[in-house]
């Protein structure tokens, strides 16, 4: 008995001691160029950082508010600086045409004279944001509301797609090729007929069919997967049925026919 009591304590001495040396000496030993690759976070190679800033004024009976994008890790980096210059300076000039528009509104006898609730609001859609930094695009959404007087305010839809490397505004016309509107007006009204689960909010149209007049709008976001299509008040029927806004989805598949620069 005392015979295999001293076995069992060797042996618990000598698997204490072989545990001892492991981990003092390291370890098991690996590659050190493959252990860094493992644990080191690389940037990843398409990101834009994006921060949202705004100009605001709030007053009796008067808010407005304009967000604006600024990015950086810009390649290359220097030209960041110009692109967040003309952001900046383009969300100035609409902030000023706006606070022109609603003083003058408040004003108006026509919008019951003075005191009355002016609005004007743009707001950056943060989940329909895309950049692309190794082709160059910032492509980002913003939804917004207006109210100087009536019986109802109107929401809208705005975009901007830019590219990084110019600073240059990109149209659909720098995107696609060939006949795509006629193609993109097709599919707009195919998905709206069938309210289409790639159609947010084309079930609300279903009274204006028999007048509808699809048509491709100014406004659109990119993404990795294709383009969304934003649709305003009144731009595909009444008032009661569009005040959402609707967006139209549209896949790379569909424009592949038709891409003259990829995204």
């Amino acid at each position: 008995m005392q015979k295999n009591q001293k076995i069992i304590l060797t042996i618990i001495v000598i698997f204490f001691f072989a545990a001892s040396v492991y981990f003092l000496s390291g370890g098991i030993h690996r590659n050190p160029a493959v252990e860094n690759e493992a644990t080191t976070t690389l940037p990843v190679a398409n990101a834009l950082n994006i921060k949202v800033e705004a100009l605001s004024a709030s007053s009796t009976n008067l808010e407005l508010l304009v967000e604006y994008p600024q990015i950086t890790n810009a390649a290359p980096e220097s030209a960041a600086e110009g692109i967040n210059a003309q952001l900046k300076k383009d969300a100035k000039a609409e902030y000023d045409s706006a606070m022109i528009d609603l003083k003058k509104a408040q004003a108006d006898p026509a919008t019951d004279g003075a005191g009355w609730d002016v609005i004007f609001q743009k707001k950056l859609i943060k989940d329909k944001t895309y950049t692309n930094n190794e082709t160059g695009i910032l492509s980002v959404a913003y939804t917004g509301y207006q109210d100087t007087g009536g019986a109802h305010g109107t929401p809208f839809y705005m975009s901007q797609t830019i590219d990084t490397k110019s600073s240059n505004t990109l149209t659909l016309k720098d995107l696609l090729k060939g006949d795509y509107e006629a193609a993109i007006i097709k599919e707009v009204d195919s998905q709206i007929r069938s309210a289409a689960s790639t159609c947010l909010r084309c079930d609300q149209l279903a009274g204006d069919l028999q007048d509808l007049k699809a048509f491709v709008p100014e406004s659109f976001v990119l993404s990795d997967q294709g383009i969304t299509f934003l649709f305003g008040s009144y731009d595909l029927g009444s008032y009661a049925s569009t005040a959402g806004g609707q967006e139209v989805f549209i896949d790379k598949e569909f424009l592949a026919p038709y891409i003259l620069r990829n995204w």
